[in-house]
């Protein structure tokens, strides 16, 4: 039980023979040592009403251990016994697992410099937490390169060489000072702007070589591809 709390000893389990037989109650604090009465000291208490089967006390500061005598008769019969009763200062704190928060899912653009922020993870316990980025879905690992890998905030590059919308998957694992940890996951899904290579009248250049004779003479045609940074060119000539 724990120092400066409120403890109420139990004497009431006796089974008497006689159902209707009236017992008397008398409690002794004693010397956990010599089991002699306790007159005095820093582990001495008061009960309440020591003359009852269920006395209160509170316990003392500190770590100890406390040492009482019951005494149970009545006109015929009489019995006792000892408990002991250890008190500790405070209890070892339950170490509880880590809560991992990876953070919120987001979209970017292929070339942002991208932060992997797990600031939001935390031990129940207050302690001091470590962490481990991976890459866990998306494109090929290769690709992506992470710094800081090993502390609560981490960047990449977002890859700028995807031709679709490509989402990319990273993990956290946060382990607490008893070992105990957690993950959790965080998706970007990276845009790309590239377009389809169509020929597009209104948006692309068409071009016609040579002239029309009466016989209608054959023309080439040039059809210009204009795709992001990398122009096309494709010449038909009927």
């Amino acid at each position: 039980m724990k120092a400066n709390s409120e403890v109420t000893l139990n004497g009431s389990g006796i089974s008497p023979t006689n159902p209707d037989a009236t017992f008397n109650y008398q409690w002794i604090q004693l010397n956990n040592q010599t089991f002699r009465p306790l007159l005095r000291g820093p582990d001495k208490v008061v009960l309440d009403n020591p003359r009852t089967a269920n006395p209160v006390f509170e316990t003392p500061s500190g770590n100890t251990t406390l040492a009482f005598g019951l005494i149970v008769g009545n006109n015929t019969a009489q019995d006792r016994d000892v408990v002991r009763l250890t008190v500790v200062e405070s209890f070892p704190e339950e170490n509880l697992p880590p809560v991992a928060d990876a953070g919120e899912n987001m979209t970017v653009r292929g070339g942002d410099l991208v932060d992997l922020d797990a600031t939001k993870s935390i031990d129940p316990n207050g302690g001091n937490l470590s962490f481990a980025w991976t890459q866990t879905g998306g494109m090929d690992r290769a690709n992506v390169t992470l710094s800081n890998a090993d502390t609560f905030r981490s960047l990449y590059l977002s890859p700028d060489d995807v031709l679709n919308n490509t989402m990319l998957v990273f993990t956290v694992n946060v382990t607490d000072p008893g070992g105990l940890s957690s993950t959790d996951s965080v998706s970007f899904l990276i845009l790309t702007d590239v377009v389809e290579q169509k020929a597009i009248l209104p948006l692309y250049a068409l071009v016609a070589i040579g002239a029309a004779g009466a016989g209608g003479a054959a023309a080439a045609v040039v059809i210009i591809w204009m795709l992001r940074r990398k122009p096309v060119e494709d010449i038909y000539v009927p």
